[in-house]
């Protein structure tokens, strides 16, 4: 797992892929690319994170696509993928993560994250 918050480099890259799958970075609009056919919302019960039953799941559909490298993206801001300027300290720099394989419940839960967030695929599905 790798944080790639304070690269724009990085962050350009995935927002990228961010915006092949999803429409918008606002959490409570229409938010799917019409090329996606196929689903899985899953929206936690209690704060930001995954409950462990709904961990559990993701990963199992994760794991079903031989596809395990996934981002959480905290998408809650107004562009979550801009590192605000350095006179804009006062801002909030949205978190996104990157995993190369599917971390244990707790693995996920060690990570702070504290806005509504976006989990998905790497390869834009």
């Amino acid at each position: 797992m790798h944080d790639v918050s304070r690269s724009q480099d990085q962050l350009d890259s995935l927002k990228e892929t961010y915006t092949k799958i999803f429409k918008s970075t606002d959490p409570f609009s229409e938010m799917f690319q019409s090329n996606i056919e196929e689903k899985v919302l899953l929206y936690p019960t209690y704060g930001t994170y995954l409950e462990k039953d709904q961990f559990d799941a993701l990963m199992a559909a994760i794991a079903s696509t031989n596809d395990l490298k996934f981002a959480i993206s905290e998408v809650e801001a107004n562009d979550p993928f801009l590192i605000p300027a350095s006179t804009d300290r006062h801002l909030y720099v949205s978190k996104h993560l990157i995993f190369d394989s599917p971390p244990s419940y707790e693995e996920y839960r060690e990570h702070t994250i504290v806005l509504d967030n976006a989990i998905y695929s790497l390869n834009g599905t």
